[in-house]
């Protein structure tokens, strides 16, 4: 079902090789491999709600075999497609700060806050903020989000950039985000 899965692929019929793609992965239910497949087909067809949570069932399927960077590649698959999921950013928050990648856990912890702030809750927004600011005390863009939020202001309508050049960082952490981009 692989194999026809990529033929068709490799054939233009998507449809198809997303209906024998799902049958390998049903076949492989514990194996990430055909179920990514899955997401990536679903991904060229546009169907982007779908990709999401097919990549959220390989990162869990990764995180369950202790396979934690490429569980943090599959989130990062599903907050590309969907930013404004707050259990995937809190998950990758999470798993970058256990690798010590605190600049990346900053990144995730300042888009947790941004999307809190959206949804209303301001509690919430705080907190994530406050977190990016403790893993880096010294980044302007975690300490003027901390700011704006401690004065009330609405910081989902004015956003810099969540990728914008923080001049606080050290060269190991532009480095750092280089090798893991």
């Amino acid at each position: 079902h692989a194999s026809l899965a990529h033929a068709l692929e490799a054939a233009g019929q998507l449809e198809g090789a997303l209906h024998e793609a799902r049958i390998a992965s049903k076949l492989l239910p514990h194996d990430p491999v055909p179920l990514t497949r899955v997401g990536v087909l679903q991904e060229k067809l546009n169907r982007a709600a779908e990709a999401a949570s097919t990549y959220l069932a390989v990162a869990e399927i990764h995180a369950a075999h202790k396979a934690m960077g490429k569980a943090t590649e599959a989130w990062q698959k599903v907050a590309a497609l969907e930013p404004d999921r707050t259990d995937v950013r809190l998950k990758l928050a999470d798993a970058y700060q256990l690798g010590a990648h605190n600049s990346l856990a900053v990144k995730e912890f300042m888009a947790l806050a941004r999307n809190y702030q959206k949804r209303g809750d301001a509690a919430k927004a705080l907190a994530a903020a406050q977190k990016a600011q403790a893993l880096d005390p010294q980044s302007p863009l975690a300490r003027n989000l901390l700011a704006g939020l401690e004065r009330g202001e609405n910081i989902s309508d004015a956003r810099a950039p969540l990728d914008a050049v923080d001049t606080g960082s050290t060269p190991v952490d532009a480095a750092e985000k280089t090798a893991l981009s």
